[in-house]
């Protein structure tokens, strides 16, 4: 399922894939994304496998990426993506549960742009966590 949200905002359309194996909080994710200021074109996968297939067929601005994935961290994602011959240069935003502070930071020491807590996710901190993830990879 993809999801095409359109926006008046300079930025231009947003290209967006999340990966989360929870289709609840895919679909959360896809609501919050329809408040913010954002023309997003949104697709999703469940699983691993699935996210590779999603990066072979088209390039991605930015990738929200579950930290807990079955049989995998999120985290394992980042060499994926950056190995990528597309999406190499696709924005990386780390979305995982509250109080996990120590993985925030590694998330971003590691190479995503950004991270942002599940479920206290508002419109607001999505658009701030996106622009500001989008804006630095277009600039480097």
């Amino acid at each position: 399922m993809s999801l095409l949200v359109t926006k008046s905002e300079n930025m231009g359309l947003i290209s967006a894939l999340v990966i989360d194996d929870s289709a609840f909080d895919r679909r959360r994710l896809m609501r919050i994304a329809e408040q913010t200021n954002i023309d997003f074109l949104i697709r999703e996968a469940a699983e691993p496998e699935e996210f590779g297939r999603a990066l072979d067929r088209e390039k991605f601005d930015v990738i929200y990426v579950d930290l807990s994935l079955p049989g995998v961290s999120g985290m394992d994602l980042l060499p994926v993506v950056r190995a990528h011959s597309v999406n190499k240069n696709a924005a990386l935003i780390m979305i995982a549960g509250d109080d996990q502070a120590e993985v925030a930071l590694a998330a971003v020491r590691s190479g995503f742009s950004d991270y942002i807590e599940k479920d206290p996710l508002a419109a607001t901190a999505l658009e701030r966590a996106t622009v500001n993830a989008v804006q630095k990879t277009r600039l480097s």
